[in-house]
């Protein structure tokens, strides 16, 4: 899926890998209102692949999606020596709030500033070293 933003203009892009797509649009909306570029996965599989065409600065990634989970997505990717340093913000429930994943989102304003917050940080330590994986529930 194309870029919702670019490195030319200095923004970072994070991979949004989340199968639920209200969910899904509602991170990437989040994202870009706070200046960051996007990229879109709707399965474990098609975040590999996404990951290797696009080697996105950070993947915000859904553990349970269809085809390939999270887990096994990501531990595809730490074995690729060309994704392997990207890091990973991973979450197994909605990044924010509480409840199921199966309605309609806006996030709220606090959800979304905690989850800039982590993004940001893991950003800021990526540029300085090693890329880690941050798990999150």
């Amino acid at each position: 899926m194309p870029a919702n933003g670019d490195r030319e203009n200095g923004s970072a892009v994070v991979l949004v890998a989340e199968d639920e797509g209200s969910l899904r649009l509602a991170l990437v909306d989040a994202l870009g209102r706070n200046g960051y570029g996007s990229v879109e996965a709707r399965s474990g599989d098609e975040v590999v692949l996404v990951a290797r065409r696009e080697r996105p600065d950070l993947i915000l990634m859904d553990l349970m999606m269809p085809l390939l989970d999270g887990y096994a997505a990501a531990r595809v990717l730490r074995r690729d020596p060309a994704t392997r340093e990207i890091p990973i913000l991973a979450f197994n429930a909605p990044p924010f709030g509480n409840g199921s994943k199966k309605r309609r989102h806006p996030l709220r304003t606090e959800d979304e500033r905690r989850l800039l917050e982590k993004i940001r940080s893991i950003l800021s330590h990526a540029r300085r070293g090693p890329a880690r994986a941050a798990l999150s529930s």
